[in-house]
């Protein structure tokens, strides 16, 4: 997808900075969206968001003291407008084309 410069592995997983992203499939959907939210947690992460292919949608979740709180949703023709991390407006039907 491009959004952000990819850094280290760590245990499978990639990290950045502070953000991160990840598309949604049906073998991986439930270790995206516990394990690896979990992981990227701990690792501070600033900003997680997930694109699911099959709705679509985008949800996107923001740190807040550690913990992950979802700042964002959007599916289909329905914008998303995230601050972190940068200012974007998204469409998830555009997304996915």
């Amino acid at each position: 997808m491009g959004l952000e410069r990819v850094g280290r592995h760590r245990g499978g997983t990639r990290h950045t900075d502070n953000r991160n992203r990840t598309i949604l499939s049906p073998s991986t959907r439930r270790l995206e969206l516990t394990l690896k939210r979990d992981l990227y947690a701990e690792a501070g992460t600033a900003a997680y968001w997930v694109l699911d292919p099959q709705v679509p949608s985008i949800t996107t979740w923001t740190l807040r003291g550690g913990t992950f709180e979802q700042t964002g949703y959007a599916a289909a023709a329905d914008s998303l407008t995230a601050h972190l991390p940068f200012p974007v407006t998204v469409c998830p039907d555009d997304l996915v084309r």
